[in-house]
């Protein structure tokens, strides 16, 4: 089975990176492909998970895609108006997690997923069993997730027997 190539944005693979999780995604989902934009943005110097990033993608753990389209979407950055330009062009599902991207995103019809539904993915799928410690995880290093994302996550991966009544 031929797996749909995720196409994402630099929130969701830096958190990947910063959790140790790029090559189980790769792995497990497929493809993971960024846009320059993207892969210029989660290497900064210094910034957390840039590492994780470069490495994986000297492993051909993550693809680098080019495209033609502009990338230039008026109140978002490049990154996330790269992904959906690369997105729509090259019809790849993409992983983006800031809520004014994803309306634009939506907005022109890109399919679209995010970090916590990957992770909840994987639980699913069996390659992870603790959504709850990766979502603390997430939090700990700034990831922001709303109560309803999270008890979403939780529910949606099966285990709804560890929310409050």
């Amino acid at each position: 089975m031929t797996l749909r190539p995720l196409l994402f944005d630099a929130s969701g693979l830096i958190a990947f990176a910063r959790l140790g999780m790029l090559e189980m995604v790769h792995r497990t989902l497929g493809p993971i492909l960024v846009t320059h934009e993207v892969l210029d943005e989660a290497t900064m110097p210094d910034r957390p998970g840039a590492q994780a990033v470069l490495d994986a993608t000297a492993s051909t753990i993550i693809g680098v895609v080019e495209h033609r389209g502009s990338t230039a979407i008026p109140g978002l950055g490049t990154g996330e108006s790269s992904t959906i330009a690369a997105s729509l062009e090259l019809g790849h599902l993409a992983v983006i997690d800031d809520m004014d991207a994803r309306r634009v995103a939506r907005r022109l019809g890109v399919d679209l997923t995010g970090t916590i539904a990957i992770l909840v993915r994987l639980v699913r799928m069996g390659a992870v069993t603790d959504i709850v410690g990766l979502l603390d995880r997430l939090e700990a290093i700034g990831f922001r997730l709303s109560p309803d994302l999270r008890r979403w996550a939780i529910e949606a991966a099966g285990i709804d027997s560890l929310l409050d009544p």
